[in-house]
């Protein structure tokens, strides 16, 4: 079995708001399995959060990075520059 890694499907995405801020990466693991990675947190500060979610298709993992696009969204974040 051969492991088929796709870094042209791999996103990043970095919003802020007031005191605020979040990271989403859609991206792989060594064994290819499909990652969305949420970290968030308070600017200035070093508490904060991660959840990594596995997706066993690039399909079900976009979706949930969209997801996470849409939510950012609605709870007033911006996009910031610098995203790849």
């Amino acid at each position: 079995m051969s492991i088929q890694y796709t870094p042209s499907q791999w996103r990043s995405l970095a919003w802020k708001r007031e005191h605020r801020y979040y990271r989403a990466e859609l991206r792989q693991d060594l064994f290819g399995t499909w990652i969305v990675m949420k970290v968030w947190g308070r600017i200035g500060s070093r508490l904060g959060g991660t959840k990594e979610t596995l997706c066993i298709t690039y399909e079900e993992a976009d979706s949930c990075f969209q997801a996470a696009i849409q939510k950012r969204a609605k709870r007033g974040y911006t996009l910031q520059g610098d995203n790849r």
